[in-house]
């Protein structure tokens, strides 16, 4: 009866080892999903193409028992990597899918990654109401997670939204909020996006000094990160910087240095902001044979990958060069095409641009009537800007912030007493 119990015992354990077996087999395909995930993420800011294919794959390979969390997490590496690629609409999309899978399933932290995504869309894509939006919802969905290199983001994308709406000195305190946490979690990532954060509130004070200390540690950080596209967003703004400050050759090198950064990394959004900087620089100096050269890479970027506001740029910037050599037709058509994108967009400081270029262009040829005309059209667009600046969305959304910042502190406080 002993030796009974001892093989039913036995047998038992067998069995609780074959399905611990069972189950080890069957978790392991996701593990190494989700590791794959993990991993493409990070390969995203150091080989565009790869990372989209992979993410891509990803998709197609998602295991029955992925969880909804697990689902919109690959639909933010997905859209990161879009981004990267200057896939705007598909970008929004997955970003959008990867939102209200999050939230159905009560994911603050795929929430966040989503909003932080939409927030770069409606930057490319001028909609600045949009980016108000998810810039603030994400620093809320974040309050309390653990999560400082996410963290640090969402606090660099909404103080870049607050200096777009002209609140500067709350700009700079978020700015100045975000390094302190970022220095308490020790996060390199979360390190990159702080410094990146100081270093455009001290560039926007005129602080090039400090500001170019700022953009050292960022790329620093950004090395140790393991992220070539910030690194190279890092040495960008050091260009900047020494521009600035009169070191033209230096900050050349600098411009060109980013620029082999970011051709390596083969991520066009990023790669033709660099085109267009240093196109930008060369004008500036006078040289524009190369600034036509320069700016010519970035629109042929943009119109392989549209991309509204970035093409807005380029072509306002080409059309100041073609009227520089005399080409009156190609600045005109130039000028032309940005102003009708300016009416896609719908965003008055574009439009304001658009209809000051047409002006400037009908006046050298000699139509004043129609320069006065475009002039009026400026000035009422430009005043429309202001306003929507300080519109009473935007001010609530703001004031929300603040108020739910004020109140999670005094929690924290009071937790601690």
């Amino acid at each position: 009866m002993a030796g009974g119990r001892f093989q039913r015992a036995r047998l038992m354990s067998m069995c609780a080892a074959a399905l611990c077996a069972v189950a080890t087999a069957v978790a392991a395909p996701l593990d190494d999903w989700r590791a794959s995930v993990a991993q493409t993420r990070q390969l995203a800011d150091n080989d565009g193409p790869t990372a989209y294919e992979q993410a891509r794959r990803l998709q197609a390979t998602l295991p029955a028992d992925a969880t909804p969390v697990d689902r919109a997490r690959a639909l933010n590496v997905l859209a990161r990597t879009e981004i990267h690629m200057a896939l705007t609409k598909p970008a929004t999309q997955h970003a959008e899918q990867a939102l209200q899978i999050a939230a159905e399933a009560g994911d603050r932290v795929g929430q966040a990654e989503a909003e932080i995504n939409l927030s770069l869309t409606a930057i490319n894509e001028g909609r600045i109401d949009r980016l108000v939006e998810t810039t603030t919802h994400s620093l809320s969905l974040l309050d309390g997670i653990q999560r400082p290199e996410l963290l640090a983001e969402a606090m660099l994308r909404t103080s870049v939204m607050y200096r777009r709406i002209g609140q500067i000195d709350d700009s700079v305190t978020l700015a100045m909020q975000g390094m302190d946490i970022a220095k308490r979690s020790a996060n390199e990532l979360a390190l990159v996006y702080a410094h990146h954060g100081l270093a455009l509130a001290y560039d926007q004070s005129g602080r090039l000094v400090e500001a170019s200390e700022q953009y050292e540690q960022m790329r620093r950080h950004a090395q140790a990160a393991g992220s070539k596209v910030l690194e190279a967003y890092a040495v960008l703004g050091l260009a900047g910087m020494a521009v600035q400050r009169g070191d033209t050759d230096g900050g050349m090198v600098l411009n060109r240095q980013a620029i082999a950064m970011f051709e390596a990394t083969r991520t066009p959004a990023n790669l033709a902001i660099a085109y267009y900087t240093l196109a930008y620089n060369l004008h500036r100096q006078g040289r524009i044979v190369e600034a036509a050269t320069e700016i010519n890479r970035a629109v042929a970027i943009y119109e392989a990958n549209p991309h509204r506001i970035g093409m807005w740029f380029a072509l306002k910037v080409r059309s100041e060069l073609h009227e520089a050599r005399g080409e009156r037709a190609a600045a005109q058509a130039d000028a032309d095409r940005g102003y009708a994108l300016a009416g896609e967009i719908d965003a008055p400081y574009y439009r304001a641009e658009s209809a000051r270029r047409l002006a400037r262009l009908a006046a050298a040829a000699g139509d004043h009537k129609r320069a006065y005309t475009l002039a009026t059209e400026a000035t009422e667009m430009q005043s429309r800007a202001a306003a929507e600046r300080s519109s009473a969305r935007m001010v609530e959304l703001t004031q929300r912030y603040r108020t739910e910042s004020r109140q999670r502190e005094l929690a924290e406080l009071q937790r601690r007493g």
